[in-house]
């Protein structure tokens, strides 16, 4: 459960950013 969860805050982390400009630091964190 851990695991799953640590990859998927690992695919926002990547993914978000590469997706939308990260203007704010909070939308990276959710």
């Amino acid at each position: 459960m851990g695991s799953l969860y640590l990859s998927l805050s690992l695919l926002d982390t990547v993914l978000l950013p590469q997706a939308i400009p990260p203007v704010n630091p909070t939308t990276s964190i959710f």
